[in-house]
C-alpha cells in the first residue's frame, strides 16, 4: 500500500508574506543557492503556462507501507503500486480545480508512468533534484522534480485500454479505494487489490 500526502499552496496573502508557494519543488527552486538547482517561480510559471498557483497540488510526501526485499518483475507488474497510487491521486483531483500535480519522482517511477503513457514534464525542462535534509547544500540526484498536468490525455492513460500496451490494461481495470484526512493536507491511502 501507498500513502501520499498532499499539499496545496499557501493563501496568497501567506505567499506575499513568506516569498515561498508552500509548494515544495517550487520552493526548493526558489530558494536554492546552488545555481545548477535555481529557478525563479516566474521562470516555472511562464514555462509550464501556469494561470494559478492554487490549482497545483505538491505530493509532498510518498510511503510505501510495505517493504518488499528487491521485488521481482513479476511482483513490480503485479503490483505496480506507484502507478496505482498516483492513478488513486488523479481520480481526487481531477473533479477539484486541480490543473497541475507536482512532485519528485525517482527514476523506477518516472518510467513506470511514461510506459503508462502520462504526460509527465521536467520542472522547467531541465533536472532538478530533491535536496537533502540537514544543513547541507546537497541533492539526491536519483529524484526529479516534475509536473503532471490534469489533462483528459492523462485522464485516459490511467483509464483507457491500449491494446498495443498491455499495461494500460492492468492498470486501467484496477479500482482504487480512496481515503482522506485532514482539511489543509489531505493524505491518500492506496490499497492494492
Amino acid at each position: 500500500a501507498h500513502t501520499k500526502r498532499l499539499v496545496s499552496a499557501l493563501s496568497e496573502g501567506e505567499r506575499e508574506k513568506t516569498g515561498i508557494t508552500g509548494i515544495d519543488v517550487f520552493d526548493d527552486r526558489i530558494t536554492a543557492t546552488d545555481p545548477a538547482e535555481h529557478l525563479s517561480l516566474q521562470s516555472i510559471i511562464n514555462y509550464h503556462n501556469i494561470s494559478n498557483i492554487d490549482a497545483c497540488l505538491n505530493v509532498a510526501t510518498n510511503n510505501r507501507t510495505k517493504r518488499i526485499d528487491q521485488p521481482t518483475l513479476e511482483d513490480k507488474l503485479a503490483n505496480p503500486y506507484t502507478i496505482i497510487s498516483y492513478k488513486g491521486v488523479y481520480e481526487l483531483v481531477e473533479d477539484r480545480g486541480i490543473e497541475n500535480i507536482v512532485a519528485y519522482l525517482n527514476r523506477f517511477a518516472y518510467d513506470s508512468l511514461s510506459t503508462l503513457g502520462l504526460e509527465a514534464d521536467m520542472l522547467g525542462g531541465a533536472e532538478y533534484h530533491l535536496p537533502l535534509t540537514g544543513e547541507t547544500e546537497e541533492y539526491d540526484l536519483g529524484y526529479r522534480a516534475v509536473i503532471i498536468p490534469v489533462n483528459e490525455h492523462n485522464k485516459a492513460a490511467f483509464t483507457k485500454i491500449d491494446p498495443e500496451n498491455e499495461f494500460t490494461k492492468l492498470i486501467a481495470e484496477r479500482a482504487v479505494p480512496l481515503y482522506t484526512l485532514g482539511q489543509d493536507e489531505v493524505t491518500l491511502t492506496q490499497i492494492a487489490a
